[in-house]
């Protein structure tokens, strides 16, 4: 996003924010992005016990994705075009996880239940939330979590994202029912995009 040099007054998200943080926390805090919770939520052998074995893995400048894996694509000059494989290691902190619906249900799970910060820090997480001009209508931004809008009346706290290939939207109701949802590939037009955000609205009131 180009630089924004005069008094703010709206906020939008921007993934170059995600990269500078993980840059200044790489070298204070710890080596890679794996933070110390991740260890716990997600061992790096992927065995986290009940029998589950997590595929959530950072990407080590490989082209491809562990099998089974769905493809994505994306248009070129009107054609629609396989572009899985992808280097995703530019997106560092703001997106170089692969991972699956299964560990982000998990994640958020947990996250929200408050079993991976403390109580503050999940506070804080969520307070002073602003709606972000550059998404979805409905989305409020808090501290790297977002509260999205659902036609029933329930909360949902999560977060959404998109690479070349896939778009994702992910989020936890206030009664623990976990959603994620992901298309093959980006949204290119407003009813494409609706059509996504209905399929995950439906998924999350099925449960309210």
């Amino acid at each position: 996003m180009p630089p924004n040099r005069g008094r703010p007054r709206t906020w939008a998200g921007c993934t170059t924010g995600r990269s500078t943080t993980r840059t200044v926390t790489a070298g204070n805090c710890w080596p890679t992005t794996r933070p110390p919770w991740a260890t716990a939520l997600l061992p790096p052998r992927g065995d986290v016990g009940g029998g589950h074995r997590t595929r959530t893995h950072r990407d080590g400048r490989g082209l491809g994705l562990r099998d089974p894996h769905p493809h994505g694509y994306e248009y070129d000059n009107g054609a629609r075009v396989d572009v899985t494989r992808l280097d995703t290691t530019w997106a560092g902190a703001a997106g170089a996880l692969v991972s699956t619906g299964e560990d982000l249900n998990r994640f958020f799970t947990a996250l929200l239940a408050g079993k991976l910060v403390a109580p503050t820090q999940l506070a804080e997480m969520r307070r002073d939330t602003e709606p972000l001009t550059n998404r979805p209508a409905g989305m409020d931004y808090g501290l790297g979590l977002a509260r999205l809008a659902v036609p029933c009346e329930t909360q949902v706290w999560g977060h959404g994202g998109s690479i070349p290939g896939f778009r994702t939207y992910a989020g936890v109701t206030a009664t623990g029912r976990a959603v994620t949802v992901v298309a093959d590939q980006r949204p290119t037009d407003a009813a494409s995009a609706a059509a996504l955000q209905h399929v995950f609205d439906a998924a999350v009131c099925a449960g309210a």
